[in-house]
C-alpha cells in the first residue's frame, strides 16, 4: 500500500485500483487502512462512482459516505475464495488427471521404442 500513488499510475497502483473495484473492497482490512497511507483520503476505486453524477467524483472516509466500500479487500478475497472452492478443487482434479495419462502415454512411448529398437532387458 506504501507504493500507492494517485498522481503517477504505476503496477502497484493499478493493481491495487484493479482489486478494489473488482472485489468491491477497500483496504486490507477496511478502509481506515489507507488513513495513514493518503493521509485521510482515500483512492477512487475504494468508491462506487455514483449513477449520473457529473463533475469531479471524491472518496472520502467519511461515516456518511455511503458510497465508500467499507469492507477489507482480505475478506471478501477470501469470501470469493470459498465461494468458488469447488470450481478450483474441480480444476485442480482434472489437471491431475490430465497429467496422469500424460506420464501412462510417455510410459507407453518409451516401452514401444524399446522394442522396436530390439531392447529386451533393463540393462539393454
Amino acid at each position: 500500500m506504501k507504493e500507492y500513488n494517485p498522481t503517477h499510475t504505476n503496477d502497484v497502483t493499478f493493481m491495487w485500483d484493479y482489486v478494489q473495484r473488482t472485489f468491491t473492497c477497500c483496504g486490507v482490512e477496511s478502509y481506515k487502512d489507507w488513513n495513514t497511507v493518503l493521509n485521510g483520503s482515500l483512492p477512487l476505486s475504494c468508491c462506487r462512482n455514483p449513477v449520473g453524477h457529473v463533475g469531479s467524483f471524491t472518496c472520502t472516509m467519511n461515516n456518511e459516505d455511503v458510497n465508500r466500500y467499507s469492507l477489507g479487500c482480505l475478506s471478501e478475497f477470501s469470501n470469493y475464495i470459498a465461494a468458488h472452492a469447488v470450481s478450483l478443487g474441480a480444476a485442480g482434479v482434472v489437471i491431475a488427471i490430465i497429467q496422469f495419462f500424460g506420464v501412462l502415454f510417455a510410459c507407453y512411448i518409451a516401452r514401444e521404442i524399446k522394442i522396436r529398437n530390439g531392447i529386451t532387458g533393463f540393462m539393454g
